[in-house]
C-alpha cells in the first residue's frame, strides 16, 4: 500500500462512523467504474475494427487529407 492512500486512511478514520462508510460508498464506486473502464478495453471491438480499416481503405483511395488545426 503506498504511502498516500495509508494517509488517506488514516485520515478517514478521524471521521466518524456515518461519514466513514458514505466515504466508502463513494469510494467503491470509483474503483467499480475504474474497473468497468478498464474491462471496456480488454474485449476486442468488431465495430470498432471496422471502422479502422474503412479509415485505412479511405487513406490508401485518396478520399482524406491532412488535418489543419487552424480549419477547427
Amino acid at each position: 500500500m503506498t504511502e498516500l492512500l495509508q494517509q488517506i486512511i488514516r485520515e478517514a478514520e478521524k471521521l466518524p462512523p456515518e461519514v466513514q462508510d458514505a466515504f466508502a460508498r463513494r469510494w467503491m464506486q470509483e474503483l467499480a467504474e475504474e474497473r468497468a473502464w478498464d474491462g471496456a478495453f480488454d474485449r476486442p471491438s468488431p465495430a470498432l475494427a471496422e471502422m479502422a480499416d474503412e479509415a485505412i481503405r479511405d487513406y490508401h483511395e485518396g478520399h482524406t487529407k491532412p488535418l489543419n488545426l487552424g480549419d477547427l
